[in-house]
């Protein structure tokens, strides 16, 4: 997946080059029928993504740049958001019936209690293991598309101009 950016700020951190991107994203929901009675709360809006990023290729503040992020990022993403807490849910859920079950107790709300402690086990188990699979989710710069070259347009050409 490819998406064009602009440089809003040029720092430096422990030696390091960074910069802020800055990119509007555009939702499909401008072409949509139902957009009148839709109940998103707005969601139609345009929203402005920032991302810090190091800097590789020497980009200035205004610069252009074309981004790139892997493929299949998104659908890892959705996995380690949505499928991963769901299946510890269900796990969760189950021993928990058949713990309370066993015990006696209340089976619909340890199951419950269980299942939602289940998804809070897997997004900190997670969060533990997120530094060995950023790597695999990393934006790049691509390419400069245009440079702001602003202040050399109002540089006179030649001296002949300048003292004319």
């Amino acid at each position: 997946m490819q998406q064009i950016v602009y440089v809003t700020q040029t720092l430096t951190e422990n030696h390091q080059p960074f910069v802020i991107v800055e990119s509007t994203k555009a939702s499909a929901c401008h072409s949509c029928a139902g957009q009148s009675s839709c109940s998103t709360l707005g969601a139609w809006n345009e929203r402005t993504l920032h991302l810090k990023l190091a800097n590789t290729l020497h980009a200035k503040v205004g610069d252009q740049l074309l981004l790139e992020a892997p493929d299949q990022a998104v659908v890892k993403m959705a996995l380690h958001l949505y499928g991963k807490p769901m299946v510890g849910f269900f796990i969760a859920a189950m021993v928990g019936y058949a713990l309370a079950s066993w015990l006696g107790w209340a089976t619909d709300l340890s199951s419950a209690v269980a299942g939602v402690l289940g998804i809070v086990a897997v997004y900190r188990w997670q969060a533990v293991n997120a530094a060995e699979r950023a790597a695999a989710f990393d934006v790049r710069m691509v390419e400069v598309i245009a440079r702001n070259d602003a202040c050399t347009a109002i540089l006179p050409l030649d001296a002949e101009s300048s003292s004319a």
